[in-house]
């Protein structure tokens, strides 16, 4: 595991290989910028994977970081996150 340091505003995507076989990096970044809620991004992801063969497992987690939330604390908690 690798340690991160994020900042209130980041977004934070976790995603399975079915998504990022199917999806390029800067498809995603350009999904998770252009769309404000979390859940409509995640939707969109897995939409565009399931029309490109969809074949895997296809798993998204889109988070966006505003101040001290839940899954913040809980990586910090896991001592994944630094901040």
């Amino acid at each position: 595991m690798e340690e991160i340091t994020v900042s209130e505003g980041d977004r934070l995507v976790l995603c399975s290989d079915g998504l990022s076989e199917l999806i390029s990096d800067d498809e995603i970044l350009s999904e998770v910028r252009s769309n404000r809620r979390p859940d409509l991004a995640c939707n969109e992801l897995v939409n565009l994977a399931n029309q490109r063969g969809g074949n895997d497992n296809i798993t998204v987690i889109v988070v966006h970081l505003r101040g001290e939330n839940r899954f913040s604390r809980l990586l910090k908690i896991l001592g994944l996150l630094r901040g």
